[in-house]
């Protein structure tokens, strides 16, 4: 039986290999979405497009990429991942599965979840550095916008955290993950907390 909706959980290009061959490239029928915050806007717009009949193939197939998907946008994708139009597939691409809502992760069919940890490589190196230069580091990689290694920084500290049992960095690395990803919060902020909190 072929699931209309299916879940990868690993860092991006890890995850697009694993995508059927014939839907690794964006066409009329097979479209790329990615965003830091799925919202509830991005929610709806899916909903609409998805109702749409494919154009050219016998299927239509979005492939969802995201930080994190906002509560309100999950509880509004709950009824298209159970019941989609059968002409209609969609795999998701996260980070991590504790994003997702209980409820929307039993509509989802699993398909791999990558068993090897993050890239540690750029938050050994900021561990490294001292305090100024971790903020230098910050300012550098905000401004060339790069994701990759905000989220490889996210998930190092989730790692580094979980292994030393301080209470206090936990929290902290909990707070920095629940917001990171957030549309408006400040990156900038929670990294210098990070920083400031190692």
């Amino acid at each position: 039986m072929q699931h209309h909706a299916n879940l990868l959980v690993g860092p991006i290009d890890w995850a697009l290999q694993r995508l059927p061959k014939e839907y690794s490239k964006e066409s009329q029928d097979v479209r790329f979405l990615e965003y830091d915050a799925m919202t509830i806007a991005h929610a709806r717009d899916l909903i609409s497009e998805a109702s749409l009949k494919p154009i050219e193939k016998e299927k239509r197939v979005f492939v969802i990429i995201t930080q994190t998907i906002l509560h309100a946008a999950q509880n509004a994708l709950l009824k298209l991942f159970e019941e989609p139009n059968e002409h209609t597939s969609f795999y998701l691409i996260l980070p991590r599965e504790d994003i997702l809502l209980p409820t929307l992760k039993s509509r989802l069919n699993v398909l791999e979840v990558c068993s090897v940890s993050s890239d540690t490589a750029d938050f050994d190196e900021f561990l490294k550095e001292k305090y100024s230069e971790r903020l230098k580091l910050i300012e550098t990689k905000l401004k060339d916008e790069d994701k990759v290694w905000v989220s490889n920084i996210v998930s190092g500290l989730e790692i580094h955290s979980s292994k030393s049992k301080d209470a206090k960095l936990i929290e902290s690395t909990l707070m920095v993950s629940r917001y990171i990803n957030i549309k408006g919060s400040s990156k900038k902020m929670l990294l210098e907390h990070i920083a400031l909190s190692l």
